[in-house]
């Protein structure tokens, strides 16, 4: 339940979206992906909301509170994790984290969305999960066409199981006889290479074995920031203690074709206070950090 007092001065909080992405489009607005809805909700710069929140045509969560007696035909907590922008920050591209009821097994939808209309577009793609994978992390552009993605398991190093951390390029100009968006794996995770054994581990391969690895950001052509989001006060992830919120820093050796495109201003402030946080879990544990 929501406090009164707080519905009456149409604060929002976290028993009213399940807030996932966002991204500010050409106007300076922000967009907010989330997963009750699954809705998109504008708001302007100042986190002010805009208009009524932006239903995803023909796909509702459990959460939904405008379904009715329709069937939920989307899981919970599987709406927007993903989702970027185009480098003129007038197309919003949506990717689900689960499986619509009805599609393909292990398939995830990409929908593009107008800002000028703010609709969608009709236009739409297939993500194939690989066999080890159940869902994904984060979506961000490298360009018109091509984009980021992290596909993860649930598996951590002290849970079981074999742990499934990737990134993989996708090309909307590449797609199957099925729909399904060309994939090419740019980093994997769990053996990313760290020939001056940054984190102290005694080990030229150092690995990512967190649940929830949720933010990819491009940095430059040859350099991605990669983080998770730790559950606060989680655990499992490295070690049965609450885990870290962890920032790495990855070199390429193959260039991405990257074309700029608008951040909120916020994501600036998170990377200056990665930097910091960084430094200190750094010198408060032996390592864990590749960069």
């Amino acid at each position: 339940m929501v406090d009164p007092t707080i519905r009456a001065g149409r604060l929002l909080t976290g028993a009213d979206f399940d807030v996932e992405s966002v991204r500010k489009d050409k106007n300076g607005n922000l967009w907010f992906g989330e997963e009750f809805g699954p809705f998109l909700v504008k708001t302007d710069a100042s986190g002010k909301v805009l208009r009524q929140e932006v239903a995803m045509p023909g796909v509702a969560a459990p959460e939904n509170p405008y379904r009715g007696s329709t069937p939920a035909n989307l899981g919970g907590s599987r709406g927007f994790e993903g989702m970027a922008i185009n480098a003129a920050g007038d197309k919003l591209y949506t990717l689900l984290e689960g499986t619509v009821t009805g599609d393909p097994a292990k398939t995830l939808r990409i929908s593009e969305f107008s800002v000028d209309s703010e609709s969608y577009t009709g236009v739409s793609w297939k993500y194939l999960l690989e066999a080890n994978g159940t869902n994904i992390g984060d979506m961000t552009a490298i360009n018109d066409h091509e984009f980021l993605v992290i596909e993860r398991n649930g598996a951590t190093a002290t849970g079981g199981g074999t742990p499934f951390k990737k990134i993989f390029r996708i090309d909307t100009h590449v797609v199957d006889a099925a729909g399904n968006v060309g994939k090419t794996e740019v980093v994997d995770l769990m053996n990313v290479a760290d020939p001056h054994d940054l984190n102290r581990d005694g080990s030229a391969s150092f690995t990512f074995p967190f649940v929830t690895i949720e933010s990819v950001l491009v940095l430059d052509a040859h350099t991605l920031l990669v983080a998770n989001d730790n559950n606060y006060p989680g655990t499992g992830g490295r070690d049965l203690g609450s885990d870290n919120t962890e920032f790495l820093k990855i070199h390429l050796d193959q260039a991405l074709n990257v074309t700029a495109v608008p951040e909120p201003g916020s994501w600036a402030l998170m990377l200056g206070g990665g930097a910091l946080l960084a430094t200190a879990l750094r010198r408060r544990r032996s390592g864990h950090h590749a960069g």
